[in-house]
This record gives C-alpha cells, sequence and structure tokens, in this order.
C-alpha cells in the first residue's frame, strides 16, 4: 500500500503516529458513534444457533445503536493505484531480503476476479522451511525454478480486493544467497508468462485448487461466519459455495490470459521491499520486466 500523492491506498491502516498519540477518549467516543451504526453492521450466526435465537440475541445487544446518519460519517475517494516503491535496508536483519511486487488488481464486484484468483493459485506457493526439497517436485515452473536454484525459502502470491480497486502480486523471502536480480527477474518472468501460455491442463489445476482454498477457508463455524459477514457486507448476499465453484469451471484458459493482459502486461507495479536489499534492482529494471520484447 506504498503509494505516493496521498491517495486512500497510501494511508495506513492503524494512521500515522502524530495522530495516533494526540487522539483524545471524547473523539474515539465520537468515532465510535458516527461509525459504529446498525446501517453498516452485520449479525452473523453459524452452527448451534437458531434464528430466532440470533434475532433476540442482536435485538438485546445492539438495538440501542443508531440507524443511518442523514450525512455520511466519511467523505469517499477513488483509490488511484501509482507505480512507485519503498525500500527499507536493514542489514542487521538476518536471512534475505523481503520482496513484495504487486500490481493493481480488481474489485470485489468485478466480473474477472475468480479468474484473477486462479491466476494467483496458477502461480503456486511454499515455505522451504516446513516442505524442504518439496518445491522441485512443484507443478508451478515459478515455485520450481525458484527452489531449484535456491532464489528463495518461501513465496505466496496475493489477490486483494477493495471496493473499487485491489492488489495481485507475490512476496517472496530471498535465500541466503540474497541474488534479488535473479529471484525478481523469475518473479516477473513467470507472472508475464500467464499473458501467453496458460494450458487446459494449467486451468484445471488453478481451479481446483482454488476451490480446494474456498472450501477450507470454511472450516470451522468461526470461520463460515466470517465468510457470511464479509460476503453480506460485499455483495449484499452470500454466494453459495456450488455458484462459485460454477463460475469457476467457467473460467477457460483464454480468460486466464486475458486477465492476466489485463492486470499484468506492461502495467504499473508498486515495490515493497525489506532488509537486506542493497542489491535489488532499481524500480526502472523491475517495471521493465513486466513485458517481452516479441518479434
Amino acid at each position: 500500500h506504498a503509494q505516493p500523492g496521498g491517495t486512500p491506498l497510501a494511508r495506513t491502516i492503524l494512521g500515522p503516529k502524530e495522530v495516533i498519540g494526540s487522539i483524545t477518549a471524547e473523539e474515539i467516543r465520537e468515532y465510535v458513534s458516527s461509525h459504529y451504526t446498525a446501517d453498516r453492521m452485520v449479525v452473523v450466526g453459524a452452527g448451534g444457533v437458531t434464528h430466532n435465537q440470533l434475532v433476540s440475541l442482536a435485538e438485546k445487544n445492539f438495538s440501542g445503536f443508531k440507524g443511518k446518519p442523514a450525512k455520511a460519517p466519511f467523505t469517499w475517494e477513488p483509490s488511484i493505484f501509482t507505480g512507485s516503491e519503498v525500500r527499507v535496508h536493514d542489514d542487521s536483519m538476518e536471512g534475505g531480503a523481503h520482496v513484495a511486487i504487486a500490481f493493481e488488481g480488481l474489485a470485489w464486484n468485478d466480473p474477472d476476479i475468480y479468474a484473477l484468483q486462479m491466476l494467483g493459485a496458477l502461480l503456486g506457493s511454499f515455505d522451504a522451511k516446513t516442505a524442504r526439497g518439496a518445491g522441485v517436485h512443484s507443478p508451478s515452473k515459478l515455485v520450481h525454478d525458484l527452489a531449484r536454484d535456491d532464489l528463495a525459502i518461501s513465496m505466496v502470491p496475493f489477490c486483494t480486493c477493495y471496493t473499487d480497486t485491489g492488489l495481485f502480486g507475490v512476496y517472496a523471502v530471498a535465500s541466503e544467497k540474497n541474488e534479488l536480480d535473479d529471484m525478481t527477474l523469475i518473479l516477473l518472468e513467470e507472472m508475464v508468462r500467464l499473458c501467453f501460455t496458460v494450458s487446459d491442463e494449467d486451468c484445471t489445476r488453478a481451479g481446483t485448487a482454488l476451490k480446494s482454498n474456498l472450501a477450507m477457508a470454511l472450516d470451522g463455524t468461526s470461520h463460515v461466519a466470517e465468510d457470511i459477514g464479509r460476503q453480506l457486507i460485499t455483495y449484499g448476499r452470500r454466494i453459495p459455495l456450488q455458484e462459485a465453484y460454477q463460475r469457476i469451471d467457467e473460467v477457460t484458459p483464454d480468460d486466464l490470459m486475458r486477465v492476466a493482459n489485463r492486470v499484468i502486461w506492461d502495467q504499473e507495479i508498486a515495490v515493497a521491499a525489506l532488509g537486506q536489499v542493497k542489491y535489488l534492482p532499481d524500480y526502472n529494471k523491475l517495471r521493465g520486466r513486466t513485458w517481452w520484447n516479441i518479434y
């Protein structure tokens, strides 16, 4: 989220230090009163609770909350993604550097959101500390190459969605060799490759992985309740798992390549790096790796 220009994406979740240090008790009470209103809340029950019990509990505990205010407690501003970087050079940190590279992703309600999540699943992930040697046997070319050349000890893709934008990218921790030029080359090269080479087998593998992730995210009543609440706030309804599976099954290899071109090909990137980052390529070099010369 390290973006210049003061756009909403650049703001910290907790707020700047000077603001946190100056907040008074009265300001906290005023914030809770204006922002914690009934129209912005969802009450969810999962597990051994009936509808009538949930209604009774909601009336008992939340009936005192205010309704929708006449004026919104905040001014909505569009999120503007800006290519940029933040480097925190700290040689005292042990191990390799921590590097995240993000493209502008998609909003929650974008019709291509499942295809984008499948692209993340196609990139794969690994952690050498928990499964040493497993990376070289991964069906993901990205994971295989990073593990084969001992360039990273872990790598995970991310797809973070917001109301009007999102972030899609990878987060990697370099190995002790800390060969950041080679690591970032492979990271971006394999992401760009998705714009042109996605097979039927790749599409099936990505769909299966995403379905598995969706199902495992509902392991337990707490996770189910969290999922219901998030979807009600985001979509206004809960999307059944079967409907999500159907949407995933409808995604084709051409859809994946089209979405990859939309999000990745020659697009601006945001880079965040921490640790021994002295030899991390400069921003322009990384940006130049988001496209290929094709003759």
